[in-house]
């Protein structure tokens, strides 16, 4: 069985929480923050209470993120007016594959349709882009990954995706 059909039948006959990390209760993770002494108003809190609607999301900001906001913001849109869109769970991992001889980062963006983008780079000089790019290019075509899929980036996906779920969501 090919790589991509193996994942399309994990990702269809498997629960949500069968294909990723997942925790029904953090209670370990809730002591280790506890034990840190992290107050429940600390910055890491405040996202949570702002994604529930518990604190304005100018509260987390600063005075001078405010003001930026305020000098480029389109007129009449207030910051608290903004909505917070998400989560997107992602993975990365780093690796050195041996026979590309470089360093890789990949990052699996799955989004809550099932949906998903693996963006893969890697860094060189400006002088090697065309170089690396046919070696990165030629290993990943050797490894079995098809390279024909129409390219996306990972952040407007994510903006036009919870864009639409919000208007569904009100209609």
């Amino acid at each position: 069985m090919q790589s991509k059909e193996h994942w399309e039948q994990v990702y269809t006959t498997k629960s949500e929480n069968g294909v990723s990390w997942f925790q029904e209760h953090a209670r370990q993770s809730v002591k280790l923050i506890a034990r840190t002494g992290v107050s429940k108003d600390a910055s890491t809190i405040d996202v949570l209470r702002a994604a529930k609607g518990e604190l304005p999301l100018r509260k987390l900001f600063s005075k001078e993120q405010r003001q930026l906001y305020a000098k480029h913001a389109p007129e009449g849109i207030a910051l608290d007016e903004l909505a917070i869109l998400g989560p997107i769970f992602v993975l990365k991992l780093r690796l050195f594959p041996p026979e590309l001889g470089r360093r890789l980062v990949a990052e699996m963006w799955l989004y809550p349709d099932g949906s998903r983008i693996l963006e893969l780079s890697t860094r060189c000089e400006t002088t090697e882009v065309f170089q690396v790019a046919a070696e990165t290019r030629a290993f990943l075509v050797s490894k079995g990954v098809d390279l024909s899929g129409e390219q996306e980036t990972k952040t407007r996906k994510a903006l036009e995706f919870f864009a639409r779920e919000r208007v569904e969501a009100k209609t």
